[in-house]
């Protein structure tokens, strides 16, 4: 899926990701720090498990200082 204008979680701009391996498909969204970061970013990939594990906010609330320190993940 793509996203015909920029989407937005806070101040943290989000796009989606899917990584093909091994014919096993993984789905997942990326979050970039704020704009006073110039790219390119250092980026941090988080497996979580299965989506009933956390919410998306439970993730994005626990690791948000990681996209204020100028990471993505």
């Amino acid at each position: 899926m793509d996203f015909k204008e920029k989407q937005f979680d806070r101040l943290y701009e989000t796009s989606e990701v899917e990584i093909y391996n091994e014919g096993l498909l993984f789905k997942g969204l990326l979050y970039f720090p704020p704009v006073n970061y110039k790219k390119p970013y250092s980026i941090i990939i988080f497996f979580h498990g299965f989506p009933q594990l956390f919410t998306l906010n439970e993730i994005v609330n626990k690791y948000r200082f990681l996209l204020d320190l100028g990471f993505f993940f």
